[in-house]
């Protein structure tokens, strides 16, 4: 831990490395945890990528992605792909000679996310989750084109933003969210403890219609 706390103080300052020690005793103790509300508007005109021969990026449902759960560095499981299902997830997946290789999902109700809870956002905001590019894949931006793709069909789908959340003190991540394009809308969280799991949102989170809830 104190290797960590002075990689954290040597890259991000002394004040970041306090703030992280502080988040993470308070999560694992007290089990209270924060996070960053972040939203980017949706490109109604995303570049078109001039993709290899042979390669494709196409929008599934969860039911057509059951051929590729024999793979596990895909992480897709018959179970993931059922819930999808239920709740009307898509996934936009990049495929190189047929084969999955990198996709993002999109979730259109409540999803499910750590301790039980569910992420619940407004009209015409998209939760986007569970990105991944097989190592075998990786470096050569195939998220972005499918990220691109994603924007596409989600403005045709009458979508205006992307929103998500990234805990307070996970510093890489928030500022490479906010090289991305993405600003901070609001901030929120949950309680765990005493048998109960309790969320709470800033007003802006609030404007968003970003919550985090208990049951779907």
């Amino acid at each position: 831990m104190f290797e960590y706390f002075r990689g954290t103080y040597q890259r991000w300052g002394l004040g970041k490395a306090i703030y992280l020690k502080i988040m993470t005793t308070l999560e694992r103790y007290a089990g209270i945890h924060l996070f960053v509300i972040h939203s980017r508007r949706l490109d109604e005109d995303p570049p078109v990528d001039a993709l290899p021969p042979g390669d494709e990026i196409r929008v599934f449902e969860p039911n057509d992605l059951s051929r590729f759960t024999q793979n596990p560095q895909l992480g897709l499981s018959e179970e993931f792909l059922r819930g999808a299902q239920d709740r009307g997830d898509v996934c936009v997946g990049y495929l190189e000679g047929g084969e999955l290789v990198s996709y993002g999902w999109l979730g259109r109700s409540d999803t499910p996310m750590e301790s039980g809870l569910h992420i619940r956002v407004g009209q015409r905001y998209i939760y986007g989750y569970k990105t991944l590019t097989l190592p075998s894949h990786r470096g050569r931006r195939l998220l972005g084109a499918v990220l691109h793709e994603c924007d596409r069909w989600l403005t045709a789908n009458g979508y205006r933003y992307n929103i998500g959340y990234i805990r307070t003190h996970n510093f890489a991540s928030i500022t490479a969210d906010r090289r991305a394009g993405n600003r901070v809308v609001g901030y929120g969280g949950y309680f765990s403890g005493f048998g109960k799991t309790r969320s709470f949102r800033s007003p802006g989170a609030h404007r968003a219609g970003f919550q985090f809830v208990t049951t779907p």
